[in-house]
């Protein structure tokens, strides 16, 4: 699967409030570098924070504008930005990724306060993915407002804090509606279509996969003894299909241990054990498990959901005489169900068949 790199913004915010803000002629502020505008009740001042992120330090570049320190005015409001490190990390990642990095964005922000996110939604800006959440923090008993928005490489936070029961939800709204930005509107980039998936065969078996799969072997130690296990890994390259990875796995056991000959007894408990093993120690939950055969060889079809990561790993596992073969394909949830994974799995023939 793909990395998700996070970084946590350090908000610094003063926990001083008296009255709500009063409404006023606010001004137009303008970040050329940031590549926004914005209304302010008054100017905001500049601060830049150093941020550790999984690759390294980036800046995060705030404007703040804190009302305690005018009489009669309470509300704190900021704008803040900082640039991905990694290259990966942008608005053309899968919707899943980006959500996952919004949303880790708001809770560090609540930790670091020692907060509590109440809600989450999500938002939008020309097109560009964000998320805003309403986080309580109960030092001061204030409730910050935050939405995050990745635009392209740049990360953007916008803050909105009061005082419990003493908002003004007319200012709130005119701070977060004045936000614009310089960037062009987002237009998501096509998936290049691949209709030249490769063949990948051996004497006793042939299976399709989108570009040229990695082989590997492994000896693993179990029960019976070691079991070579035989692996062919496509993970998504140039063609960016549905899915993230394609992989096959082989191994062999010894005929009296595994056999399409056993009875049936035998061979669900073979079944049980395989998937079992698979999603016992990775914390996994398996959703649908249904019996299916080929050229007259027992299997089974599992879909697994992977909760943490919020993706599904959908498997297809056949015994063809002594031999166990297990086919996987992963992808995020919103692209389950997909017609890549079929043609992946319907592809796999054995020798002669």
């Amino acid at each position: 699967m793909r990395n998700i790199h996070k970084i946590l913004p350090t908000v610094l915010l003063v926990m001083l409030f008296s009255l709500p803000a009063l409404a006023g002629e606010w001004v137009k502020f303008e970040c050329k570098e940031g590549g926004f505008n914005a209304l302010f009740p008054r100017q905001p001042a500049k601060t830049e924070q150093e941020v550790s992120a999984e690759k390294g330090t980036a800046t995060l570049t705030l404007y703040l504008y804190d009302g305690s320190k005018y009489k009669n005015e309470s509300e704190i409001y900021g704008i803040g930005y900082v640039d991905q490190i990694d290259s990966n990390t942008n608005s053309d990642m899968d919707n899943a990724d980006i959500d996952n990095l919004l949303h880790s964005s708001l809770a560090g922000a609540a930790k670091n306060m020692s907060g509590e996110v109440m809600s989450e939604k999500e938002v939008y800006i020309k097109g560009y993915r964000g998320r805003e959440g309403k986080i309580h923090v109960t030092e001061g008993n204030y409730i910050m407002i935050m939405r995050t928005y990745l635009v392209q490489k740049r990360m953007y936070l916008l803050e909105a804090a009061y005082e419990v029961g003493k908002d003004n939800p007319q200012a709130i709204d005119k701070f977060f509606s004045s936000f614009t930005l310089d960037a062009p509107a987002y237009v998501k980039k096509e998936k290049a279509l691949n209709n030249n998936w490769v063949t990948f065969s051996k004497k006793e078996f042939s299976i399709l996969f989108p570009e040229q799969p990695e082989e590997g072997d492994k000896d693993i130690d179990t029960k019976i003894g070691v079991l070579k296990m035989h692996t062919v890994t496509y993970q998504t390259g140039k063609y960016k299909d549905d899915n993230e990875a394609y992989v096959l796995i082989y191994s062999d056991y010894p005929e009296e241990m595994v056999s399409s000959d056993f009875k049936d007894e035998l061979i669900d408990s073979f079944f049980s054990n395989a998937i079992r093993g698979m999603i016992k120690k990775r914390g996994y939950t398996k959703r649908e498990e249904k019996k299916i055969s080929m050229s007259g060889y027992p299997g089974r079809s599992v879909k697994i959901d992977m909760l943490e990561e919020k993706a599904v790993m959908n498997l297809r596992i056949y015994i063809v005489k002594s031999r166990a073969y297990i086919m996987q394909t992963l992808c995020y949830k919103e692209n389950d169900g997909n017609a890549m994974s079929d043609k992946y799995f319907n592809s796999f023939k054995l020798a002669g068949n």
